[in-house]
């Protein structure tokens, strides 16, 4: 039995906090390893339409275009999604 969801993990930070359900314990993520990937977040989408952008031929009509941009966006957040969920460890925080 998995004592964390996905999700609750990926709503942690650097200054959140969640109960263990299996030991009581309170665990969070570490700073420096959260931070970079929040910051890499944070540049994805533009960085993904950039790619998008670079990867689709300009004689586009303005729906397309729209489309490669927020299709490139999705992918950038999905990536790092999963770098987040397994890169970024739990560590105990001590109250």
């Amino acid at each position: 039995m998995a004592s964390f969801t996905i999700w609750q993990k990926m709503s942690l930070g650097p200054a959140k906090r969640i109960r263990c359900r299996l030991c009581g314990a309170s665990v969070g993520v570490p700073w420096i390893k959260s931070i970079f990937v929040i910051l890499l977040a944070a540049f994805s989408p533009p960085i993904g339409a950039l790619v998008a952008v670079l990867l689709v031929p300009r004689a586009v009509d303005f729906v397309t275009f729209l489309f490669a941009l927020v299709i490139g966006a999705v992918a950038g957040f999905v990536m790092l999604g999963w770098l987040y969920a397994r890169w970024v460890p739990f560590v105990a925080k001590h109250d």
